[in-house]
């Protein structure tokens, strides 16, 4: 089951920009990108991490950005972070970033939220999503959420709601290191 709470909440308002281009086909066992509009865009954002720093995304260095995108309230999503940061190690020697987004609330505290992590046997830094603006830019309407961008930031997949095998996520985002958007270099 997948927390479909941002639209009860009121936090999102879904716009998918209607440019298209053949970013390439996910593998056979990973479900279709959940808004082929957006493949292609490219996106880059800052916000506060955890610790009271300033992370850009993408971030330098990393070939792949893999965004995990998840909220206190929502109990699928530890499921969601755990079976990612299983692959974290094996994905960072390949240069793919994995990198924890927390959409929290305005008032929910970041100690809150890391707490909530620490509940779910999760002890990674993060980046915060105060009121969903991030969300917004992805044209994300449920959580948890997985988004695979290239170097350039370029959207490469957006998860479906449904639950994604930990191996299928890995595929996509290697499959982003050897594939970038319109066949550019």
């Amino acid at each position: 089951m997948y927390c479909r709470s941002f639209v009860r909440r009121g936090l999102l308002t879904v716009a998918v920009p209607a440019a298209v281009c053949s970013c390439g086909r996910p593998p056979a066992n990973v479900p279709p990108t959940r808004h082929p509009g957006l493949q292609c865009q490219a996106v880059s954002f800052s916000a506060p991490n955890d610790a009271g720093g300033l992370v850009t995304i993408p971030r330098s260095g990393a070939r792949v950005t893999v965004l995990e995108f998840w909220a206190t309230w929502c109990a699928p999503c530890a499921e969601s972070l755990r079976s990612a940061l299983t692959l974290q190690e094996k994905l960072e020697t390949e240069g793919i970033d994995l990198v924890l987004v927390g959409v929290l609330e305005e008032g929910e505290s970041v100690a809150g939220a890391g707490a909530t992590l620490g509940e779910w046997g999760v002890s990674s830094p993060f980046i915060i999503d105060r009121g969903g603006t991030i969300v917004r830019q992805y044209g994300l309407d449920e959580l948890p959420a997985i988004v695979v961008l290239d170097e350039r930031g370029a959207i490469h997949w957006v998860s479906p709601p449904v639950p994604i095998d930990p191996e299928g996520l890995a595929a996509v985002a290697r499959g982003a290191l050897n594939n970038r958007c319109g066949g550019q270099s």
